[in-house]
């Protein structure tokens, strides 16, 4: 299930397989809407009165100009600094399998991928990455990078 806080029914048509919530402070809303988008009066900033975890996406305009967004995505790739991942053919498999499937189901899994464009197709215009090692076991090398 999507909400789309900016009521706009363009979404719910671009996700015609999706439940869509549209929302908005005012209950005028659009002659005809596509049978997936439904709409509730809401208020966008306030506390929200949905459960927990209801919404697989959250698509919003809701910022001023010269405001800033960021975005944490983990993406299904192993990497290692003295590249024994590559000695693993199965974490190779693993993420193939992944490419696989998020083409198959028409879901980006790899957001890095299609990131800078979205975000310059919104119209942001400074962009900065930041990767940060994310550790999956008692492996690494140094302590405090060790999950256990």
């Amino acid at each position: 299930m999507l909400t789309d806080r900016s009521s706009n029914s363009e979404f719910a048509e671009q996700f015609p397989n999706a439940s869509v919530i549209g929302t908005d402070l005012s209950p005028c809303q659009p002659q005809w809407v596509p049978p997936n988008l439904c709409f509730e009066i809401d208020d966008a900033s306030l506390e929200w009165t949905w459960n927990a975890n209801q919404f697989d996406f959250i698509h919003m305009r809701f910022i001023v100009g010269g405001g800033w967004v960021e975005s944490v995505e983990y993406e299904p790739e192993f990497r290692s600094d003295d590249e024994t991942t590559e000695l693993e053919p199965v974490l190779t498999s693993y993420e193939e399998l992944f490419r696989k499937a998020s083409k198959v189901l028409n879901r980006p899994l790899f957001v890095e991928e299609i990131q800078p464009q979205a975000f310059a197709n919104a119209g942001f215009i400074e962009k900065r990455v930041a990767r940060v090692k994310t550790p999956i076991g008692p492996w690494a090398s140094h302590e405090t990078s060790q999950t256990r």
